[in-house]
């Protein structure tokens, strides 16, 4: 058996005859892509999941902030909340843009 299936168990352990082997090999490589496909997929999905956990966070926690504002005296508020909850936001969306951009390449 070839040495770098020697210790993978998505591969059938049989003994390869040298004419079944060619075959065997091929079916092989081509399950080992479509698992890397798939964990690569799995991967991708995850990171969606928080980056819209993550977006929806956010705007409670804008929505929060902009309650918080005092609108008699804007000088005494602080901005940095809402510009970070801004900031991450975007950053998610351009996460979630790229993620589907490689999806479909």
């Amino acid at each position: 058996m070839n040495e770098l299936y020697k210790n993978d168990p998505l591969v059938n352990q049989r003994k390869l005859t040298v004419g079944q082997g060619i075959g065997k090999q091929l079916r092989c490589n081509e399950k080992k892509s479509f698992l890397k496909i798939e964990i690569k997929n799995r991967k991708d999905m995850n990171r969606k999941i928080i980056a819209y956990f993550l977006i929806f966070a956010s705007l409670i926690l804008l929505i929060f902030n902009i309650s918080e504002l005092n609108f008699d005296n804007l000088k005494e508020n602080r901005y940095t909340s809402i510009i970070s909850n801004l900031l991450l936001i975007l950053a998610m969306i351009f996460t979630i843009r790229d993620i589907n951009k490689k999806k479909n390449v």
